[in-house]
């Protein structure tokens, strides 16, 4: 897990030609970029983002800026089908099952907030019905 910080979000999107106005817009939200490897030796691991919470530093639910975010974004700004796609692309998957062995990476977005966040990330295992989670502390995406 990486925080990018704004400046390398722009560079990245500019190296793939996107227009000045959607690198603005990248450039006002906290991206953090995962890798997931499922590490289970037999069972398979489900990949659900949307089943993260971010707390901010009072304790309150911070929500991730999720594809329907993005796309009104981008439909507002009129961006071009084909780098709607390039930023898809470079998201974390909604929802992705893992093989043993398998990782997937990508980015998650959040508004910037003051102060550190703590992620719980919690993952489906095997038949589903159990679930682990993953805690990380002291995550910096300042506004």
């Amino acid at each position: 897990m990486v925080v990018r910080t704004p400046e390398q979000m722009a560079a990245f999107y500019e190296g793939r030609e996107f227009p000045a106005n959607a690198v603005q817009a990248v450039q006002q939200a906290c991206f953090i970029t995962f890798v997931v490897t499922n590490k289970q030796e037999k069972q398979s691991l489900l990949l659900e983002p949307a089943s993260w919470r971010f707390l901010d530093q009072e304790g309150k639910i911070v929500k991730p800026l999720g594809r329907p975010y993005w796309d009104a974004v981008w439909q507002r700004l009129d961006i071009p089908l084909a780098n709607r796609a390039t930023f898809r692309w470079t998201q974390l998957p909604e929802q992705r099952n893992l093989f043993p062995g398998e990782s997937v990476g990508g980015n998650v977005s959040i508004a910037p907030v003051k102060g550190s966040l703590k992620l719980t990330a919690y993952f489906r295992v095997g038949d589903m019905r159990d679930r682990i989670s993953v805690s990380i502390e002291g995550l910096q995406c300042d506004e």
